[in-house]
């Protein structure tokens, strides 16, 4: 078994060095990189999107339908009494943004739309920033897809390629390392679970020479030795 497991550590290990050697750092970084610019950018920009395109796409059409659902199905509401006879889904929204309906109702225009106009801003401003958010994230994540597939070409030229596939060796094999000590800790924790420690074999289980560096010298202590 103190083999088994120790094979199964360098299989890890090897396999990582192996990738990082083919598809080299560009591409390993690729990834991760395109995930956090996306995401950082999409944060950053998207109210402004939001103001700038969605809102004036969606604002009229959303207000236009709130009022006409409510035209048809409570013309009836008056300020006294759209607490009690607003639908529950619209009870339900304006509870949700913090809406006084009795505030709402209580408007200049008739009761009917200024409730509608009410319940309309904050669900636009909602639905735009989202929207708005996922739509810039998944555009960027185009676009830096296109600018890492153009760098990715470049460092397969001469030099380059050796210098790609050197730092992918390294990142990738350094990543391998992380992912074989932590294989090696939950094992060291499950094997000491108590429906482990019954078993002779378990209880008796030492760890080949590499199960045992790891949880003595593990890559986090010996970093932070330093």
């Amino acid at each position: 078994m103190n083999v088994i497991i120790d094979l199964v550590l360098c299989v890890i290990i090897a396999a990582s060095l192996a990738i990082g050697l083919k598809v080299g750092f560009v591409k390993i970084a690729a990834k991760p990189v395109k995930f956090v610019l996306a995401l950082v950018i999409a944060f950053a920009v998207c109210s402004t999107v939001a103001d700038m395109l969605i809102v004036p796409a969606i604002e009229q059409p959303v207000a236009s339908y709130v009022s006409d659902f409510l035209y048809e199905n409570c013309a009836g509401l008056t300020a006294e009494n759209a607490g009690e006879e607003l639908p529950t889904l619209l009870k339900i929204a304006a509870a949700i943004f913090g809406i006084d309906i009795a505030e709402a109702a209580s408007g200049a225009t008739s009761v009917i739309d200024s409730i509608a106009e009410s319940l309309t801003a904050p669900v636009v401003d909602v639905v735009s920033v989202v929207a708005s958010f996922f739509l810039c994230y998944f555009a960027l994540k185009i676009l830096l897809g296109i600018a890492f597939m153009i760098i990715d070409k470049i460092f397969e030229i001469g030099v380059f390629s050796i210098f790609n596939k050197a730092l992918g060796l390294l990142v990738s094999g350094a990543l391998g390392v992380v992912l074989a000590w932590a294989v090696a800790v939950v094992l060291e924790i499950v094997f000491k679970l108590p429906v482990f420690e019954s078993n002779p074999t378990i209880a008796d289980f030492e760890g080949g020479f590499i199960y045992r560096f790891f949880n003595t010298y593990n890559p986090m202590e010996l970093l932070l030795s330093f």
